[in-house]
């Protein structure tokens, strides 16, 4: 092949690739124009309702959105709307867990809300009153839901105090959780009594005795398998109304007080 066909081939394909490039460049412009003026037709709004938890409302989440968009949705240019602001904006709510906004092919946008789930309601000595989520994270009561949970009472001092009553939180969260996990344990809990040495009291709801349980985070499950196995096999035997108070403080260990004549007996658990 001759030198000026080898630099004219060349040439060529520079052109042709130059070409590709330019056509590419239009057709992506083109596009993003196109996209510019793609309009939103709405907001679909989900919220895990299923889990038994209503502390908001669609209204609510709608409302949110409205106020960082600056208008309503309808015939707004997708374009302008920044899903990431909203979806900031959302997960700073109290009760919001976490939140995923996107646009399905019908050019909605959607909204996903999971809420927080709480475990506890704490209400402390002062009237202080607030909830602990399953993640150990607190949550103000809520006008419009009341959700079903153990209640603690006591010398817990506002979430944003001591470090001492920081450590009996994560301690009540431990208690809890764990408690959950047992289906038996968690139907005979009612509530929590903290007391002023930061040891805890459980309330049954069944029985009319105490459970001097100690504290909260040591030895939570070890505690749990003693009172599961003295609720199986002592109280069939001795009855219900036998003792006034029952202490898991020890080690592998029940100590009873009986309620006619206060008297100590310790009885040894079966590992």
């Amino acid at each position: 092949m001759k030198r000026w066909q080898i630099i004219l081939r060349k040439v060529l394909l520079v052109m042709v690739s130059i070409t590709g490039i330019a056509a590419f460049v239009v057709l992506l412009t083109s596009a993003i124009k196109k996209q510019e003026e793609i309009y939103c037709v709405g907001i679909n709004i989900n919220i895990d309702y299923e889990s038994g938890l209503s502390f908001i409302t669609k209204k609510e989440i709608a409302d949110k959105v409205m106020y960082i968009s600056g208008d309503s949705l309808q015939r707004k240019k997708i374009a302008t709307l920044n899903l990431q602001a909203i979806e900031t904006l959302l997960e700073k709510q109290p009760y919001i867990d976490s939140v995923e906004v996107y646009f399905n092919q019908q050019l909605q946008l959607m909204v996903k809300v999971k809420q927080k789930r709480p475990i506890l309601r704490i209400i402390n000595n002062d009237g202080v009153s607030y909830y602990l989520s399953d993640k150990a994270e607190t949550m103000p009561l809520s006008d419009s839901f009341t959700p079903r949970v153990p209640v603690v009472v006591g010398f817990v001092q506002k979430y944003t105090d001591a470090k001492r009553d920081s450590v009996t939180r994560l301690g009540l969260w431990k208690l809890i959780t764990t408690i959950e996990k047992d289906t038996f344990l968690n139907a005979l809990t009612d509530h929590v009594n903290v007391l002023e040495n930061g040891e805890i009291e459980l309330i049954p709801m069944m029985g009319n005795f105490t459970i001097l349980f100690g504290k909260p985070q040591l030895k939570t499950s070890d505690k749990l398998k003693n009172i599961k196995t003295f609720y199986k096999e002592a109280l069939p035997r001795v009855g219900w109304e036998k003792y006034k108070s029952i202490n898991v403080k020890f080690e592998n260990q029940v100590v009873c007080v009986k309620r006619e004549r206060m008297d100590s007996i310790k009885v040894e658990m079966i590992n």
